[in-house]
């Protein structure tokens, strides 16, 4: 087990427990995204909220998402 006790089920658990929240929140703007397709903006938007949800996950002394 890791030093901080995240095992990556607890860690899969949280991003899906995250993801779940981002949809339930934005599910009305995600699906209207995705009819209309998504521009260069959307995209990054997107991947800006997603690094956000993966940053505490990141192991600077294993070099590794944990």
């Amino acid at each position: 087990m890791p030093p901080d006790g995240l095992t990556r089920r607890d860690a899969l658990g949280r991003i899906g427990g995250a993801v779940a929240g981002v949809w339930l929140l934005g599910g009305a703007e995600l699906a209207w995204s995705q009819a209309a397709g998504w521009g260069d903006r959307e995209y990054w938007a997107f991947a800006d909220r997603c690094q956000l949800l993966l940053d505490d996950l990141w192991s600077t002394a294993d070099g590794h998402y944990l």
